[in-house]
């Protein structure tokens, strides 16, 4: 049987498979403080919520290191087949825009991207606070209400933020026994 301390590392290297039970209550945490970091300090599921005007605190492990690899620009992105947004750092993003432009145009599944993902996709900077603002657009496709508590998942090469009953979904096991 595991013990609730594997079961945090497990879902801190496992994130956003939809392999693992989300570990944490509302009572668990303190918002904005990492739920589950892993070993290597590679990734983490951080808490918290959005501002009044749609923006988005982000961790400060996350911001140091996206700026020690392409300044401030981050590029936010809805998920093709989930209810979350993704933030990619420029640097990652222009590598994801190359490897899409180098792809058959007439393929159906990169017209597909190009149109769910790549064009919707917005352009913005973190501010001086560490924040990130969100347009309504992309907060109400991804069920982001500023009353609600959000999961950021930071990846290290991208992050992924979703509002806390979608993570709580997706993370659900189906009890098979």
């Amino acid at each position: 049987m595991l013990r609730r301390r594997d079961i945090l590392k497990i879902a801190g290297l496992s994130a956003g498979f939809g392999l693992l039970k989300s570990p944490f209550s509302s009572a668990d945490v303190h918002t904005g403080s990492a739920l589950m970091p892993a070993p290597d300090d590679s990734s983490a599921i951080w808490r918290s919520r959005l501002s009044r005007d749609g923006s988005l605190k982000l961790p400060f492990s996350m911001i140091d290191r996206w700026k020690l690899n392409g300044g401030s620009v981050l590029y936010v992105a809805f998920a093709l087949f989930e209810r979350r947004l993704d933030i990619y750092p420029k640097e990652r993003w222009d590598d994801i825009c190359s490897k899409i432009d180098a792809m058959p145009a007439r393929n159906p599944e990169v017209q597909f991207f190009r149109r769910k993902v790549i064009l919707p996709a917005i352009r913005t900077e973190i501010d001086n606070q560490g924040r990130l603002n969100l347009s309504s657009e992309f907060r109400e496709d991804a069920k982001l209400h500023a009353s609600e508590d959000i999961v950021t998942v930071d990846l290290f090469s991208k992050a992924e933020v979703w509002s806390l009953a979608e993570w709580n979904n997706n993370m659900d096991l189906q009890d098979t026994e």
